[in-house]
């Protein structure tokens, strides 16, 4: 074919959303480069942008050539284009953002290795296969057993493997090879995590209950229209959503389409891949951030060459490159996990995934024990089709929850609570205890001065961390080797003050020296594969408390967990966040729903100062409609989602003057936009100060009755940033949709 020239608009990963022209000299057909990646000088360096468009004429200004195009196929078809460019707009984004969030690491890597030619990070391994037919056995006695090895592998091993497993030296393997007996063959080495390795059973054979039974039915009805819909499924505990989305997936892979299901926590994928390999198999694929660069890059491809049909992962998974998409499933939906906080995008994959959804015509499940107030009222007033699962499945009762008044100020648990603990402990039953607080303590004080130890660089106490007799702060990861004596006054009069979850299992052994304690936090949970070792052991009974923050409180199934302590739930309550009720609840419910799963019952004791508390008494009934509607006319009366669509912009600075000023001038371009929004003046953030930046909000707004996509609100922002000038040393970042304000 004729090489011809042609112009090609390339989009980068900046916070600039502008599409860029380049010419290049090809023979390939123009169709089949958009979505292709390409290297390319911008801005006197070398990049990597993605083709997002073609030009028909010539452009009437200089232009010129990229480096080379990267991809021999494009990484994007138009169905991730459409969605990647319509998150780019929602959430003001620039486009090339959006793109670089889509692909894994390794596709966007060092710019040397595109450059050496190393771009397609491919692992191979040597292969060891016979040459058939193979003599008789007429060679020395290891020779022979080779030989044996050999006729029982035919279609070959990795030579990793005949050593390590099969010991068979690296001297035999090349005798064997000398004498024409076997021959080394590159083979791709497709690296996968220690979970898609795991042996699993056969699936359990299940009947449906009859809510289960009218759930499926319900959402195969447009899985056999071909047709979205928003389906929210309102579970309690242990009520068998998982059973109903299995029976949903049975439905479309009969029609030979594609799953995501999307989890909030990585925690949760050791058990959710299990039982959904235990009935689809090979089809399974994972997708999430703890994977390395290569496990990640393999599945990718993986999943882009139609290898798997079913992806699980949290919020990054909702990009699967799945082709005939045909249902799209979010558990736990009211999690603020499926929020990107940073960096941009700051997307919100439950309701990018009902966009997608929309997309491709294809129905969506969302699933919580206790939907989001967002979720709740869309299916209250019509806009998605509300299902219910009222009853635990099998003879399991929702737990009986215990509000236990605080009275021993420097005691961890109460003297009630340790007894029950002990109780279970002698039945040889399992207990979950919670802290959503890690380390130690969370401060520390001197009871001679009052000085509390502070992190240099952010306006946060420092956090005692016990295993390394560190001071660590949480925000910037600063740390110093922690003193028994006080740096203002010198005096040794240090006391802790907080809890954190390494005190609470501390706490616990010595109160049951004799039982095994197991802690998941963000500090036991740093090293690979850490979430696995630690669930699968204590499934597996070898532990008898498991201690952690909320990453232990959702989706989990032990059935011989009895009891949940949650060690203070005051810390959820008093947040200074218009959610922190939502919140405080959902976390109360999900983490009771461990308890009594199986045939035991279930109790949960929740430590508290404030026992009159109005979510504390709507979670102790188990009433989530009751607290809901209570929840939302708050809502309605404050004017806060669902009843309005509310952007943040965040600012921030290493000098606060010059953060001050440039708030305040976007505020003064804000509130000249349009009548109907709403704009507060900046301020502070709660944390106002981390790693030596200084913070501050501003938070616009309008009324969802009239602006119920948010277009009024996102065009007065884009407008007024027309005439902003931001000074250099001021960060401006966007978020539309924020899960909080402060």
């Amino acid at each position: 074919m004729e090489t011809v020239n042609i112009y090609i608009n390339v989009s980068f990963p900046i916070p600039i959303d502008k599409e860029f022209t380049y010419s290049i000299d090809t023979t390939v057909e123009t169709k089949t480069l958009i979505g292709s990646r390409v290297l390319a000088n911008f801005n006197r360096r070398k990049m990597i942008g993605v083709i997002t468009s073609l030009l028909k004429d010539k452009p009437d200004y200089r232009v010129i050539k990229i480096d080379r195009i990267i991809d021999p196929k494009p990484v994007f078809n138009e169905e991730m284009l459409l969605f990647c460019k319509w998150i780019s707009k929602y959430y003001l984004s620039s486009f090339g953002q959006v793109l670089k969030q889509a692909l894994p690491t390794a596709l966007y890597g060092k710019i040397d290795r595109f450059i050496e030619g190393n771009i397609n990070k491919i692992k191979y391994l040597n292969y060891i296969t016979p040459i058939l037919p193979l003599p008789e056995k007429i060679f020395s006695k290891r020779i022979n057993e080779f030989i044996d090895f050999l006729l029982e592998n035919t279609i070959g091993v990795s030579q990793k493997e005949i050593k390590e497993i099969y010991n068979f030296s690296d001297h035999i393997i090349s005798k064997a090879i000398s004498l024409g007996l076997c021959k080394k063959v590159k083979k791709e080495d497709i690296r996968l995590s220690t979970i898609m390795t795991e042996s699993i059973n056969d699936a359990v054979k299940f009947s449906l209950t009859e809510e289960q039974d009218h759930c499926v039915n319900e959402i195969e009805r447009s899985i056999d229209k071909n047709i979205f819909d928003t389906f929210l499924i309102y579970g309690l505990t242990g009520s068998g959503k998982t059973a109903v989305y299995i029976e949903a997936i049975k439905k479309v892979r009969e029609k030979k389409k594609t799953v995501i299901v999307l989890i909030p926590e990585i925690s949760l994928t050791p058990q959710t891949v299990k039982r959904f390999r235990e009935v689809f198999g090979d089809e399974v694929a994972v997708l999430h951030s703890r994977l390395s660069e290569g496990e990640k890059y393999d599945s990718w491809r993986g999943i882009k060459a139609n290898k798997y049909s079913i992806v699980i992962g949290p919020r990054s998974a909702i990009f699967a490159p799945l082709d005939n998409l045909g249902l799209i499933i979010v558990d736990e939906e009211h999690e603020s996990a499926y929020k990107q906080s940073d960096p941009s995008p700051r997307y919100n994959a439950r309701d990018m995934a009902i966009v997608r959804g929309k997309l491709n015509k294809i129905p969506i499940i969302l699933g919580s024990a206790t939907p989001s107030i967002d979720s709740f009222h869309n299916a209250s007033t019509g806009k998605y089709s509300l299902l219910e699962l009222t009853k635990r499945i099998g003879r399991a009762k929702l737990p009986e929850i215990v509000i236990v008044k605080r009275k021993q100020f420097y005691q961890i648990f109460e003297d009630s609570v340790i007894e029950s603990l002990r109780e279970e402990l002698d039945q040889g039953r399992q207990i979950i205890v919670l802290q959503n607080r890690r380390g130690y303590s969370t401060h520390l004080v001197c009871e001679s001065c009052g000085s509390v130890s502070t992190c240099p660089n952010c306006s946060v106490s420092l956090t005692y961390h016990l295993h390394s007799k560190q001071l660590i702060c949480h925000h910037c990861g600063y740390f110093e080797k922690a003193k028994d004596y006080c740096g203002i006054c010198g005096k040794s009069n240090i006391s802790f003050k907080g809890t954190g979850t390494e005190q609470v299992a501390f706490e616990l052994s010595k109160l049951f020296p004799d039982t095994k304690i197991l802690r998941m936090d963000q500090d036991s949970t740093r090293k690979k594969e850490s979430h696995f070792k630690i669930l699968r052991e204590f499934e597996n009974n070898k532990s008898s408390i498991l201690v952690g923050t909320q990453m232990i409180a959702k989706g989990l199934d032990f059935h011989n967990v009895s009891l949940v302590c949650i060690v203070n739930v005051d810390t959820e309550l008093i947040f200074p966040d218009y959610r922190s009720d939502e919140r405080a609840f959902q976390l109360i419910t999900q983490v009771s729903g461990r308890a009594g799963r199986g045939e035991i019952n279930g109790r949960v004791l929740v430590q508290t100062y404030s026992e009159s508390n109005h979510v504390l008494e709507y979670a102790r009934k188990h009433d989530y409609i009751g607290y809901i509607k209570n929840e939302l006319e708050n809502r309605e009366l404050a004017g806060y989602p669902p009843f309005a669509k509310m952007a943040k912009i965040m600012f921030s600075s290493k000098i606060y003057e010059d953060m001050k000023r440039s708030s305040l001038e976007l505020y003064k371009l804000l509130i000249d936009q349009n009548k109907k929004l709403i704009v507060y003046k900046p301020v502070d953030r709660m944390v106002l100060k981390v790693n030596n930046i200084y913070r501050m909000n501003v938070i616009a707004k309008t009324n969802s009755e009239y602006d119920g996509n948010g277009n009024i609100l996102r065009s007065a922002i884009k407008n007024a940033f027309r005439s902003f000038k931001v000074k250099s040393n001021v960060k401006v970042s966007i978020d539309i949709d924020p899960l909080e304000v402060i």
